[in-house]
């Protein structure tokens, strides 16, 4: 179950993950240096904005790609195959116009309401760029996970993370513009590129592997692919949505610095998400091969294996993590305001989340919907319950509810895995 080339595979992974974090804190650091932490939060602000209104189109075209592809290659159906990934790209060129099209519309609402920079109007729109990329990409990870290319997809995640940083040193440090604007067009540079690189390495593999091949107009694939889009898009719409609607909250009732604040905690307990990180790209090609050949134990021991050994390490990680903050702070330049409580209460928030790693791969394998009842769930209790405990009490009050709604999570998520049968 986790053979040789697995483990060696997460190694790599792991490295290239540890490469990608720590071009984070690289970023994290130069902008908290040299443009403060308002900067900071007025970037956490945009890029949840971004994923909010991305997250009203997306397919999730990676995953469904990989859950078809897999299913129907596995079956030597490989004309179905084609027809998956061709499904794929169309509805991910289609949907990127039209999410760049909502940004251009949106751009003074979110600079004049949001950030109360209504100078920073034509920074948000071309922000939109970055989420035109995600979306386009899409169906070509998924192709690539389905074959299980980790090194390709481990050296995407590097290539992007060290181009961010280059192009912020030039912009900060050659063009002398250590400002927002910067910010956002460095990593529009990166972003660009790499979906370039994607583009040219997806085509060689795809054209290769299909050589010869035609599609046939199989009606029920098409509407069993677009039936699963809508339970996913439903998913993914309130996932995404819940992942950034606190930065929004704590921007209504506070301000940019204390968002700020708030994203270099987080950013800091990123080594502890780290642990998690590769194995949902490792695994979800696995998993699907042993739901859909009904080998329903080896599927969830393979779950509870991990999980087991993601909690030991990142427990580790978080009481060393917790006893260098005020040395983290002081290295930023962020005045120490007693976050060492708020720190506490984000370490057991993010050790929830780590724990549940495998919740959106197993939703997609066993059940989307389950994802859309979690969703709901969060979304009521953030638009209710996080909104008044912000207006009460400020980030701590965030954090606290952030807490409960996870905690509450997690037993939904353990109780649905419990409920597969062994076979």
């Amino acid at each position: 179950m986790i053979n040789k080339h697995f483990k060696i595979n997460t190694l790599i992974t792991y490295g290239a993950n540890a490469i990608v974090m720590g071009s984070g804190f690289i970023l994290m650091f130069i902008i908290n240096r040299f443009a403060g932490v308002q900067t900071y939060g007025e970037l956490a602000l945009i890029v949840s904005t971004a994923g909010i209104i991305a997250s009203l189109l997306t397919a999730r075209s990676g995953e469904a790609v990989t859950r078809f592809f897999v299913r129907e290659k596995t079956h030597g159906n490989m004309q179905n195959a084609k027809l998956i990934v061709l499904i794929g790209l169309s509805i991910d060129f289609v949907l990127g116009f039209f999410v760049f099209l909502f940004f251009y519309l949106l751009s003074n609402l979110i600079a004049s309401k949001f950030l109360e920079r209504p100078e920073l109007a034509f920074s948000v729109w071309v922000y939109g760029f970055i989420t035109l990329s995600t979306f386009i990409r899409g169906s070509m990870i998924g192709y690539f996970q389905s074959h299980e290319y980790f090194r390709v997809l481990n050296f995407i995640q590097i290539l992007e993370a060290v181009l961010k940083v280059g192009f912020l040193l030039i912009a900060f440090f050659i063009l002398k513009h250590p400002n927002i604007n910067y910010i956002i067009y460095s990593y529009i540079m990166a972003s660009f590129f790499v979906t370039l690189f994607i583009i040219f390495i997806f085509s060689t593999r795809f054209f290769k592997e299909f050589q010869g091949i035609k599609i046939d107009q199989n009606t029920e694939l098409i509407k069993e692919y677009f039936s699963f889009n809508m339970k996913t898009f439903l998913s993914t719409t309130l996932k995404a949505g819940n992942n950034n609607i606190d930065n929004l909250i704590l921007g209504y009732f506070t301000d940019t610095k204390t968002v700020g604040v708030y994203q270099v905690l987080k950013n800091i307990l990123a080594p502890i998400s780290f642990v998690a990180t590769p194995f949902g790209m490792m695994t979800v090609s696995k998993l699907t091969k042993f739901y859909s050949q009904r080998h329903y134990k080896e599927f969830k021991n393979l779950i509870k294996t991990i999980s087991f050994k993601i909690v030991q390490i990142a427990l580790v990680i978080s009481i060393i993590l917790y006893l260098v903050l005020p040395y983290i702070l002081d290295i930023l330049k962020i005045e120490n305001d007693n976050y060492e409580i708020v720190f506490f209460m984000l370490i057991i928030y993010t050790l929830l989340i780590v724990s549940v790693w495998w919740s959106r791969i197993f939703a997609t394998i066993v059940n989307p919907m389950m994802s859309v009842y979690g969703g709901v769930y969060i979304l009521i209790h953030n638009l209710l319950i996080t909104t008044l405990l912000t207006y009460l009490f400020d980030l701590k009050g965030l954090i606290l509810s952030i807490i409960i709604a996870y905690s509450v999570l997690c037993i939904y998520w353990i109780q649905n895995l419990l409920r597969i049968k062994n076979e």
